[in-house]
This record gives structure tokens, C-alpha cells and sequence, in this order.
């Protein structure tokens, strides 16, 4: 025979749990697709280019072998794919962390690692006007994506059960939107555990 007692305690817990989200799907993953200006197209030895678009792909690493230069090999893309309504160069300097940035690379830890490319049908999908604004965010979204930044919150009731649940934010600057009234003004990264 055993014996045993019981013990009830009470815990004060925080009714917000700001954590690190692990599971997060890629901000170029098809369920952000329609949001995405273009493509993001890639072309590196350790790495799988962000977006997926076969075509794309296939003449952007056919074109690389006669391009005398970037601006070349833009020219030589769109003149094979003439849907294209912009093309810009984008590099990565990787130092610890990676940055995805517009641009040619130019300096130690940097490299030009492909192209952010913008067709007539995601441009109607998205209606955007201001390409270089949308893409420098799409970049600095995936580069927070590429670097591990990507965050979950967790809300609790007065009684300590679940009421919201969410994760693949890029920042906990994201979660602010649809934070309940009630939790207005609080420092989220006062919760991260």
C-alpha cells in the first residue's frame, strides 16, 4: 500500500508567451505566393533558390554561361522570357548571419547569388507600383526567414487556457496587428521565451 497526498498550488503565469517558431514556412512558401511582387530566383552551390519556377531557373543557369556581365545577363534573361517587366540583381553577404540584399556584391563575404524577377502576371496579381520598396521588404522578410527570426505567440485567458495561437511571424513587430485591445502597449519582447 501506498501513501500519498495531494498538493494544490497556484502559479502566476504570464498570459502572453511571445517563442521562437521553428515550424515556420518560408515567406516565398505557396501560401504567400499571391503576396510575393516576382520571383526570387537563385543560383548558389549550398543553398535551394527561394522560389520555384523551373523555367526561370533553367534560363537564368543557360544564359550565366554567355553573360559578359550582370546587366548582360539580365538582358540575355529577357530576351528569353518576355513576360519580364523588371529584373534586378540580388547578392548575399554572409558573415555569421546572411543578408539577401538588391544590388551587385561588392566586397569581402558578399556574392551576387541571382535575381528578383518581376513578370506581367505576378505584377497583375499584385498591383504593386513601387518595385524597389516591395522587394528591399520581400528580402529583408526571407533574410529574417533564412536567419532563424522567426517567432509564435500564445495567448491565455484569465483562467490559463489557450484563447489564440499563432506563429510564422518574421518579426515581433508583425504580432502588434492583431494583438487583442486589452494587451495594447505591452512590450512583447518583454514575453520571449
Amino acid at each position: 500500500m501506498k501513501l500519498t497526498y495531494t498538493k494544490t498550488t497556484t502559479e502566476e503565469k504570464n498570459r502572453i508567451e511571445v517563442w521562437h517558431d521553428q515550424f515556420a514556412l518560408s515567406p516565398r512558401d505557396e501560401e504567400y505566393t499571391d503576396g510575393n511582387l516576382g520571383y526570387f530566383i537563385t543560383k548558389e552551390k549550398s543553398y535551394e533558390s527561394p522560389d520555384t519556377n523551373e523555367e526561370l531557373q533553367n534560363i537564368m543557369e543557360r544564359t550565366a554561361e554567355e553573360a559578359t556581365d550582370t546587366q548582360n545577363h539580365m538582358e540575355l534573361i529577357k530576351a528569353e522570357y518576355k513576360d519580364i517587366v523588371y529584373i534586378e540583381p540580388v547578392y548575399r553577404y554572409e558573415h555569421g548571419n546572411v543578408k539577401y540584399s538588391r544590388g551587385t556584391a561588392g566586397g569581402f563575404d558578399s556574392s551576387n547569388c541571382g535575381f528578383y524577377i518581376v513578370t506581367k502576371k505576378t505584377l497583375e496579381r499584385t498591383g504593386t507600383k513601387d518595385f524597389d520598396s516591395a522587394i528591399d521588404a520581400e528580402l529583408e522578410t526571407y533574410t529574417a526567414y533564412a536567419n532563424g527570426e522567426t517567432y509564435g505567440i500564445t495567448i491565455y485567458d484569465e483562467d490559463g487556457e489557450v484563447q489564440e495561437q499563432q506563429g510564422n511571424f518574421f518579426s515581433i513587430e508583425d504580432m502588434y496587428d492583431g494583438l487583442p485591445k486589452e494587451f495594447e502597449g505591452v512590450d512583447l519582447n518583454d514575453y520571449l521565451t
